[in-house]
């Protein structure tokens, strides 16, 4: 192979063809970019020279680069995708011929017809006869669908008939094969019949390698040489394009680096280099030099690319690092995923805060997409923005996206306003209704509602409300704010006409919903929410270009068949998007950073069974098989596996090569993972860093530090506070949360010292009575802001209404008082509502069974749900008792019917609560109106029947009969229990969430009177 200076490259004729190999990092790109500028000035004609790469999105961005080095408007865009190229070459042709214009079918697209084929195949018993395992279930699912479309794809990008894919099934033994080819020849007739000059990005390849046989169409003729950029990732159809294009006489510039294809699972070949020198007598020119880094990560790579396949190249590993570049290479050990993800965000964060690297100018990549998104949020939750790049979840996957186009749906009837898309679409980005909100509104619908009319789930009523424009007019305006929004949203829906565009629409219905200033703001903001701001308006962005590319390329087709092509996706398509202005660090797979570069690179998760990820691809149809078998290669399980690692180390190459300063590999060490060989490799020449705990620094992190030495600065009287506080000022004046002392809590001055109550009567309630004793802090914010009612304490009213309209207990009767008005608790529809109706009846069991025991044991109901009142001192207190019951020997028998957790004799011998129950039933004028004179007290009982004890479905706490001792006793409490009520502060002492199940203590940051939030 030649080695030349890349400017004797760039001044070569124009008819010449050059191919050019080179180590990532060695300049191909700017080669490419220079020479297209020299051609063009040559020419002084930019027609005649096209750029062409692998992808849309490396097309995107290149296309700038090369615009502003040309410095000039151009006639129709100079760098294209190949896909694009050979579109624009096959439009070209059909108008020239008078043919229907062609459509390029998305991957979307493609799959949904693959999937309407195969369920027809389900309904009538007809297709292919596919063998064991491809059963109809295997083939309903979507892996299998991707299988089939990839299948079909390689067998097209190698121009194979449906003869040869036969052949090839009987030769191979592959009876899959001979099933895939009878359904691709049914499928291509369907396609034909329907859609007209309709091609996926393979056939349009193949298609415009027939129109190159009778030469440059009209419109192209003045091409003279095209250049190719990162050809490893060019599929065999794109080979042989190139080949079509110097045939025609058509100069060629094609770089690549073998070494770093990072699609071969998607068909590209990065043998293609040596193919085409091979067949063209040319020998490559190998550029000796990488600019991008220095020696230390040129090892680093070298290290890998070492362990390749030649791909009948290799003279551009001997490729140096610039001598005098810097660059460091780290690797991570930690002990969990989570401490590996606290130790990339750290490492992050320090190179942004210490050494000034901007976030755009940082790369994350993981093996793995699914934790594309995973670092995406924990990166944020830590203070670092950071964006995903090409995850692959389709729209209908991103709720930005997915709450757009759903109102959408609701408003144009393609989905039903059920009770669950209500509350979904009131509970979504674009709703904005918190729980507490809609519990409001609920509540305000049942109160509305006729209690004489027939029941209806709370979740019906709020479906029919947003089915009409004025459907919750009568509710007030407080409550229902939000839900007349966006009834009013889906109403103008439903107004619009069946013609109005679906990307009209979608911002018709953007603007109304009035988020736009809200996350404009939120993604301004240095930290917080500005990283979720900042993908759902992403999202939001990538929605309306997919509904302009539908518009332009279907015009006048129904926005209902936009609707059903993205909703029912389960193939993300290939939308490209401009930059992002936000400066965020870069979290993709490694084919997603093809062709850029970033001054620290962190490569993510290089454990065992991860990366290398060494499993055999395509199992279900084998499309790579089908590759090697139609060029006649031994179909071997050893030479198949040795593919894959190959892949998998062009991959971990390419990833490494993206850095141009820092690398740093991390990987997690625990019980469930272990560092992969390719993390030691890399090990091997690298600094190892400790993994640490401490969290990543941020904004917020030093902001609570400084607070803090604030704090006990002062309060030790040390001269560091001036210091401190003046920091602290800087951090308020650059808008850091929680620097600024205005939102510091308890800084205030206090509002009232007016006691709660001065001279009158105070009211004290029996219930919370315990809760004042054990916090009064508590007790006083319970008052001040009582919490919505849960649906469980709803529970617990209906059971002791059932008991107070049925006091005999009998089972039947008591659900029959509760299962009408069950449905008012508004539990999820589903399971819980079904486990808690389980509940509820195992609660009335228990109550009969209760009863049924007292009533043989020779007790009687003298009471139900009786009022008291008692007064001591300054104290007014009024309760009710759920039910007194005469003892056989006379007496009188609290019953408090409990249906929560079951408490011990020993926990309520001192209840304050029973204590004062007590007390009513000494009260003379009570026991006469029982019909009772004289009769006395015989203690209380806790009755629990939501778990039972020794046999029985119930179990029972018992406090003893009140006596003289602990009567007096009891008044002092209530003597102390006034004043702490009357008092002007309340004392408590904060408490953490207890074990699940447990009730919570010091709600105050639920409370805006006393957190200050609105």
């Amino acid at each position: 192979m030649e080695s030349q200076k890349p400017h004797q490259i760039v001044g070569r004729p124009v008819s010449d063809t050059t191919l050019v190999v080179g180590a990532p990092g060695s300049g191909k790109t700017t080669l490419l970019v220079d020479r297209f500028i020299a051609l063009v000035d040559q020419a002084d004609s930019d027609q005649v020279a096209i750029l062409l790469t692998p992808s849309r999105n490396q097309a995107s961005e290149l296309r700038d680069r090369v615009g502003l080095a040309l410095g000039r408007t151009t006639r129709g865009p100079r760098v294209r995708s190949v896909a694009a190229f050979a579109f624009a070459l096959v439009q070209a042709a059909h108008r020239t011929h008078q043919l229907p214009a062609p459509d390029l079918l998305s991957a979307s697209q493609t799959d949904a017809d693959i999937e309407s084929v195969l369920a027809g195949h389900s309904v009538d018993g007809s297709g292919p006869n596919w063998p064991e395992p491809l059963t109809e279930v295997v083939r309903g699912m979507p892996a299998f669908r991707t299988e089939l479309r990839e299948w079909m794809a390689r067998a097209t990008e190698h121009g194979l008939d449906n003869d040869t894919l036969l052949r090839l099934a009987a030769e191979y033994s592959r009876p899959e094969w001979a099933a895939a080819a009878e359904f691709r020849r049914e499928f291509q007739e369907v396609i034909a019949s329907a859609r007209p000059a309709a091609f996926d990005s393979a056939e349009i390849i193949r298609r415009a390698i027939v129109v190159l046989d009778t030469g440059l169409p009209e419109g192209f003729t003045g091409v003279e040489h095209v250049l190719v950029d990162d050809a490893h990732d060019v599929t065999t159809a794109g080979w042989d394009l190139l080949r079509a294009l110097r045939a025609q006489r058509v100069g060629l510039t094609v770089v690549a680096e073998p070494d770093v294809a990072g699609n071969t699972f998607r068909g590209s070949e990065p043998t293609g280099l040596s193919a085409l020198a091979t067949d063209w007598g040319v020998t490559p020119v190998v550029l000796d030099q990488v600019y991008r880094h220095g020696g230390t990560l040129r090892e680093s790579v070298s290290l890998i690319t070492g362990r390749l396949g030649t791909a009948g190249l290799g003279t551009q590993r001997q490729a140096r690092g610039t001598a005098d570049a810097p660059g460091q290479v780290f690797t991570v050990v930690a002990p969990s995923l989570a401490r590996e993800t606290n130790d990339i965000a750290r490492l992050l964060s320090d190179a942004h805060s210490r050494d000034g690297v901007p976030f755009s100018q940082m790369a994350v990549i993981t093996r793995s997409g699914q934790r594309v998104g995973a670092l995406v949020r924990e990166l944020g939750f830590a203070g670092i923005p950071a964006r995903a790049r090409a995850t692959g979840r389709p729209l209908r996957d991103q709720p930005a996206a997915r709450g757009l186009l759903d109102l959408v749906a609701l408003g144009r009837g393609i989905q039903p306003i059920t009770p669950a898309s209500a509350v979904a679409t009131l509970t979504g980005l674009y709703g904005g209704m918190t729980h507490q909100e809609l519990r409001r509104l609920r509540f305000a619908l049942r109160v509305e509602r006729d209690p004489t009319e027939p029941y209806v789930p709370v979740d019906t009523l709020i479906a029919e409300g947003l089915k009409a424009r004025g459907g919750f007019a009568t509710l007030p305006a407080n409550v229902a704010k939000k839900a007349h929004t966006v009834a009013e949203i889906l109403d103008d829906i439903r107004r619009e006409p069946a013609s109005v565009p679906i990307n009209q629409l979608l911002w018709q219905v953007w603007a109304a919903t009035g988020v736009a200033p809200q996350w404009r703001a939120q993604s301004q903001e240095r930290e917080g929410h500005a990283s979720s701001a900042h993908r759902a308006l992403d999202a939001v962005v990538a929605l309306f270009h997919q509904a302009n590319d539908f518009v332009e390329a279907q015009p006048g087709a129904s926005l209902e068949l936009f609707l059903e092509s993205v909703l029912d996706a389960d193939v993300p398509d290939d939308v490209v998007l401009p930059e992002p202005t936000w400066p965020a660090v870069t979290v993709s797979t490694p084919p997603g950073v093809a062709g850029r570069e970033f001054e620290l690179v962190v490569v993510a998760g290089v454990e065992d069974g991860v990366w290398p990820d060494l499993r055999l691809r395509g199992s279900l149809l084998h499309a790579h098989q089908l590759v090697r078998a139609a060029r006649g290669e031994a179909d071997d399980v050893l030479d198949e596996r040795k593919i894959v690692k190959d892949d998998e180390l062009r991959m971990f190459a390419l990833a490494l090569s993206r850095a141009t300063r820092t690398l740093v590999v991390t990987a997690t060490e625990s019980e469930e993972a272990q560092p992969s060989p390719l993390f030691h490799l890399v090990d091997s020449v690298a600094t190892r860093v400790p993994s640490l705990v401490e969290p990543p620094l941020s904004l917020r992190s030093v902001t609570g530090r400084l607070r803090r030495e604030l704090v006990s600065s002062v309060s030790e009287g040390s001269p560091r506070s001036t210091k401190l506080a003046q920091d602290l000022a800087v951090l308020a004046s650059w808008g850091a949360p929680g620097a600024d002392p205005e939102s510091w809590w308890g800084v205030r001055p206090m509002s009232s010292d007016t006691p709660l109550y001065l001279d009158e009567e105070v009211p004290v309630s029996p219930s919370s009575l315990e809760l004042l004793e054990e916090s009064p802090l508590e007790w006083f914010l319970g008052s001040l802001a009582r919490h919505d009612s849960a649906p469980e304490r709803g529970l617990g009213s209906l059971i002791h209404a059932a008991w107070e309209e049925h006091p005999q207990g009998d089972s039947d009767r008591l659900w029959s008082a509760i299962e009408p008005r069950f449905g008012e608790l508004d539990y999820e529809a589903g399971w819980i509502e079904n486990y808690q109706r389980r509940i509820a009846k195992g609660m009335v069991r228990a109550l009969a069974d209760y009863t049924a025991d007292r009533d043989r044991a020779g007790y009687q109901v003298l009471a139900t749900e009786k009022s008291f009142q008692i007064r001591h001192g300054r104290a007014l207190m009024n309760g009710i008792i759920d039910r007194i019951e005469g003892t056989p020997e006379g007496n009188l028998l609290v019953v408090d019917l409990k249906t929560g957790r079951h408490k011990t004799d020993a926990e309520v011998a001192q209840n304050p609560q029973m204590f004062a129950y007590q007390l009513a039933v000494e009260n003379p004028e009570l026991t006469a109106a029982l019909g009772r004179d004289g009769a006395v007290g015989a203690g209380a009982v806790l009755l629990f029947v939501k778990s039972g004890v020794r046999g029985k479905l119930y179990r029972l706490a018992t406090q003893e009969p009140i006596g003289p001792e602990a009567r007096a006793e009891f008044f002092t409490r209530i003597e102390k229990a006034v004043s702490i009520m009357a008092a002007s502060e309340f004392q408590g002492e904060a408490k953490s969430w207890g074990p699940v199940g447990t009730p919570s203590r010091h709600r105050w940051h639920f409370i805006g009177q006393v957190c200050g939030d609105d």
